[in-house]
């Protein structure tokens, strides 16, 4: 990140603050606009990036007051869908095997749903395993069965983000095609989540059409 962006930052945080004890709404919509107008292009990008400099609680309270302005000039979404498209190709650019890229995919995953919580997003949706998937090399469904065993068993412990952010956990899909163990720590994660209410995160697995609509 560069130094005038680092600097950009740094006004925004002491703005931030600045906002935090005052109670004026004309000084709160001024600070949104000229967030906005000067510096979003790049601010956002660093925002969002996995090499942000900046303090992670300064960061969140800026991508929380984009959402806010947001809202102020369009209705803001309730459901956010993920396509977990794409990681393949970016371990191949990185010089990696195909199996590398879907843990870091999965990881990013888990930022966008902070992102998620941060913009009140009531519904995630998550389209991780089609059924065609199954025809890939058996050696990448089998590293993708194992890395879903992987993070359906982070979610029966509480410092999981499904836990932090509350999210209801609902799997989506034909799941008499997946192995017994999967299946087991899938239907566990659904229970140690069924009591949120506020938050839903469907997971997609093994489906098909028919599931996309239900």
């Amino acid at each position: 990140m560069s130094t005038a962006t680092e600097a950009s930052l740094h006004v925004i945080a002491v703005a931030i603050h600045q906002l935090q004890d005052s109670e004026s709404f004309y000084f709160a919509k001024a600070v949104s606009v000229l967030f906005f107008v000067v510096l979003l292009s790049r601010v956002l990008t660093s925002l969002f990036s996995d090499g942000c400099r900046v303090a992670p609680s300064t960061a969140r309270q800026l991508r929380v007051l984009v959402f806010r302005v947001l809202r102020q000039f369009a209705p803001f979404p309730r459901h956010a869908a993920f396509i977990m498209d794409g990681n393949r190709r970016w371990a191949r650019i990185h010089g990696e095997s195909d199996t590398a890229g879907h843990p870091r995919g999965s990881d990013k995953l888990m930022s966008a749903l902070r992102w998620c919580y941060e913009a009140d997003i009531e519904a995630v949706t998550v389209y991780a395993f089609s059924i065609e998937n199954f025809k890939r090399p058996s050696h990448e469904v089998c590293s993708i069965m194992e890395l879903a065993e992987t993070k359906f068993g982070n979610m029966l412990q509480n410092s999981d983000v499904v836990h932090a952010y509350q999210f209801r956990v609902r799997v989506l899909g034909n799941l008499n095609r997946l192995n017994p163990k999967l299946r087991t720590v899938m239907r566990k994660a659904i229970r140690a989540t069924e009591h949120y209410q506020k938050r839903t995160l469907n997971i997609c697995f093994a489906y098909t059409a028919r599931h996309e609509i239900a």
